[in-house]
């Protein structure tokens, strides 16, 4: 009962965000001056903040000296997402895993049908008489009124719900996250 009622909420946590990462740390960075104590590797599985991080990442080389410490993913469906997001959610991966280089080495798109909900004016037009009273005054000065009915359409304005089938993109970038002694994180 209680995984029946954490499943949607989760889900309807993820899918408010436009871009998600996930990574495993395959190896701990222990700085120099710290205790030989380091912890063990654990999956670093929830989105971090992403904010605008200058960690370098190129996907052809890998510095000299470099230790590949995880691996990670970011994703997201397009058009929201945009390449510049995925890259700033990939660059807070690796810093959140304790690196300060990555390397993409795939960057796949995946296409699917889904189901998306749109609205739409379903409105209707109204068609009615209405008396109206005009006056005109002649080339003696007299003024003469008479009534008129007129055709008048009015707009009701009504918004439906309608459901489609579309394709829907979403891009990955897929890599690994290093180490560079020497560098700052």
């Amino acid at each position: 009962m209680r995984a029946a009622i954490v499943l949607p909420l989760f889900l309807l946590l993820v899918s408010c965000t436009h871009v998600q990462s996930s990574g495993y740390v395959t190896r701990t960075v222990v700085p120099p001056n710290a205790t030989s104590a380091a912890a063990s590797p654990t999956p670093a599985v929830s989105s971090p903040a992403a904010p605008v991080v200058l960690t370098p990442v190129s996907a052809t080389t890998v510095p000299e000296g470099a230790e590949e410490i995880g691996i990670l993913e970011a994703h997201g469906r397009r058009p929201v997402a945009r390449l510049d997001e995925l890259l700033n959610e990939f660059r807070a991966r690796i810093v959140s895993m304790g690196g300060n280089f990555g390397r993409i080495d795939q960057f796949p798109t995946k296409y699917e049908m889904v189901t998306e909900t749109y609205t739409y004016d379903c409105g209707h037009d109204e068609f009615s008489t209405e008396s109206r009273t005009v006056c005109n005054t002649d080339f003696k000065g007299n003024s003469h009124c008479s009534s008129q009915s007129v055709p008048v359409t009015r707009h009701v304005p009504k918004t439906c719900t309608g459901t489609r089938v579309v394709e829907a993109a979403t891009l990955s970038l897929v890599g690994r996250a290093f180490h560079v002694p020497g560098e700052t994180p």
